[in-house]
């Protein structure tokens, strides 16, 4: 999808101000806010090391950003949403050759160091299959339906939030990571 930066930041900000008003019960996705708790701080390194790959365009992704896999609650960990939330929405802004490169870099490590159903969940979000809660706020972020008013991200973050422990707002987490990214 394909968004004017502008209208991009738009919807960025009105999703971060939704999150605060209604935060995250746990895991990585107080993020989208700005938020911090132990877990985040535990993940912030190895999210900057996703960051930092972003930037370079795929280049190869840092050894510390498999800290990730399989770090957190849930039965699928926070990190692994937070690296499926990515493969998303590095497909959704038509960058399949990146999601697939972390996938390649990802799909290994997943069978060692995290469950078999949170590797299935990773294996479905490389093939761009994940909850119909997170496509709808991906819709929203990048433009297909923008929710830049608060009622419509309230909406679409409770029903993110009824997935999972908390795999819906780690999964945005990583969306909103590309999503950023693409602003500079």
């Amino acid at each position: 999808m394909r968004l004017a930066r502008e209208a991009l930041g738009a919807n960025l900000a009105a999703l971060a101000r939704a999150a605060a008003r209604q935060p995250a019960r746990g895991g990585l996705g107080g993020v989208i806010a700005g938020a911090g708790s132990p877990l985040i701080e535990r993940a912030r390194p190895a999210m900057e090391a996703m960051d930092a790959w972003l930037r370079r365009g795929g280049a190869s992704i840092p050894p510390r950003a498999g800290a990730l896999i399989g770090l957190g609650p849930g039965l699928t960990p926070s990190g692994d949403d937070y690296l499926a939330g990515l493969m998303i929405g590095l497909r959704a802004t038509g960058n399949r050759t990146a999601a697939a490169a972390l996938w390649r870099w990802l799909e290994p490590q997943a069978a060692t160091l995290t469950s078999a159903i949170s590797g299935a969940h990773l294996a479905a979000a490389a093939r761009g299959e994940v909850h119909e809660a997170l496509h709808a706020c991906v819709a929203a972020l990048l433009g297909a339906q923008p929710a830049r008013g608060g009622v419509r991200w309230k909406f679409l973050l409770s029903r993110l939030d009824a997935v999972g422990h908390c795999s819906g707002r780690d999964g945005l987490a990583g969306v909103v990571a590309v999503a950023r990214h693409r602003l500079g």
